[in-house]
């Protein structure tokens, strides 16, 4: 069974999982774009259109790095580029020119061949849970 049908089981007919589909990608709180391999955006949810206070007209076709992060090539350690070379999923973490530290997974789409046609990279700020991190640390040594 395919996962359209799981959920259209799931939900009972309470939503056209195919209609929705991209309204169900605009709620989520991380950063989701879609990139072909030259990390040109095709799409991007609402939560990074808000974040970079753009439309998707104004960055599709646009390479992801300078469109979210004002770069001139590909964060280093981008998960993206990583996923384009190994074809499969990658995860890293970067520190944005903004001082954010974003965990980026990035997996790979291919057709019915196995070819790789492009990329979903999903972005999580997780700068707060790696301060806390830090603090709970820094605490426990001051205990011992």
């Amino acid at each position: 069974m395919i996962i359209k049908e799981l959920l259209k089981d799931y939900f009972d007919d309470e939503i056209d999982i195919t209609s929705n589909s991209i309204s169900i990608l605009n709620n989520l709180h991380d950063d989701v774009t879609c990139q072909d391999l030259n990390n040109r955006i095709i799409w991007a949810n609402d939560t990074v259109l808000n974040r970079v206070n753009s439309t998707l007209n104004e960055v599709k076709g646009e390479h992801c790095y300078k469109a979210f992060h004002n770069l001139n090539s590909p964060c280093e350690n981008c998960a993206v580029v990583k996923a384009q070379k190994t074809g499969e999923i990658e995860e890293s973490r970067v520190i944005d020119p903004k001082g954010r530290l974003l965990l980026i997974r990035a997996y790979p789409i291919k057709n019915n061949e196995g070819k790789l046609i492009g990329i979903i990279d999903v972005s999580l700020n997780i700068t707060k849970q790696k301060r806390l991190q830090e603090e709970i640390e820094c605490f426990i040594v001051k205990l011992t």
